[in-house]
């Protein structure tokens, strides 16, 4: 019975991770391009694995820098888009560079 809920207590943290990181993905699916959507998915999904890793490999000096790459990563980006006055391609705004999307991709 331990081994059941072994395997199960390594993802709630992941699915947390997820839902929080990738909340627009649903809301992007039913917009529309099937490549969009994917990649909103994906640039979740490919964090949350690792950061489920850590916990499926009993690695808390991972999960330790998984939490700073991440915390460093927002705060470059967001102080970055601050710093660059880039317009979108669309025109809604210009807060265009750095792409939170690729930053995130490099997590």
């Amino acid at each position: 019975m331990s081994g059941a809920r072994g395997t199960i207590a390594p993802r709630l943290p992941a699915v947390g991770l997820l839902v929080l990181m990738g909340g627009a993905a649903e809301r992007d699916a039913l917009a529309g391009d099937a490549v969009e959507t994917s990649g909103e998915v994906l640039r979740a999904a490919i964090p949350a694995a690792a950061f489920a890793l850590t916990f499926r490999n009993g690695d808390r000096e991972g999960r330790r820098q998984f939490y700073a790459s991440f915390a460093a990563n927002t705060l470059a980006t967001l102080a970055l888009k601050e710093l660059v006055d880039e317009e979108r391609p669309d025109g809604s705004g210009s807060d265009a560079f750095p792409s939170g999307h690729a930053s995130m991709a490099f997590q």
